[in-house]
């Protein structure tokens, strides 16, 4: 029997397919899937994993300029289980990034801020990037 080129490229494309694992499914947090906490309307409607981008932005301004601490907690928190995937131990490591990472933002912004009123327009001499550096 003989087997063509086209047969033999069929055949390797299927191998190649059975051999690559399963990816895991991209799990987005829903607000409608929550027993026991009250989530205001404007808020589950931020949370909507199908929600324009010009309706985020409107109901992302409104909630940062309720001030609700507690209604912008739950906002990370959502957020931050989306990226992890719902997975507690993952969203935990997230955050705990997000804090050592958070004084590198803020030092790297205050930089770049005095470095745009400063006179002499010249290089700081180091590299902003040094900022976000890990470890």
């Amino acid at each position: 029997m003989k087997i063509t080129k086209r047969q033999l490229r069929k055949i390797i494309r299927e191998s190649f397919i059975l051999e690559q694992p399963e990816e895991k499914e991209d799990s987005d947090f829903d607000p409608d899937e929550l027993a026991g906490i009250n989530i205001p309307a404007p808020l589950k409607k931020l949370l909507d994993p199908d929600i324009t981008a010009v309706k985020f932005m409107d109901l992302d301004q409104k909630l940062d300029a309720s001030g609700n601490i507690n209604h912008q907690a739950i906002a990370i928190a959502a957020f931050v289980l989306s990226y992890s995937d719902n997975d507690e131990k993952q969203a935990k490591q997230l955050l705990r990034k997000t804090m050592t990472i958070l004084p590198k933002i803020l030092k790297a912004q205050q930089a770049s801020q005095e470095k745009t009123t400063s006179d002499d327009g010249g290089e700081t001499g180091s590299n902003a990037l040094d900022a976000f550096k890990v470890g």
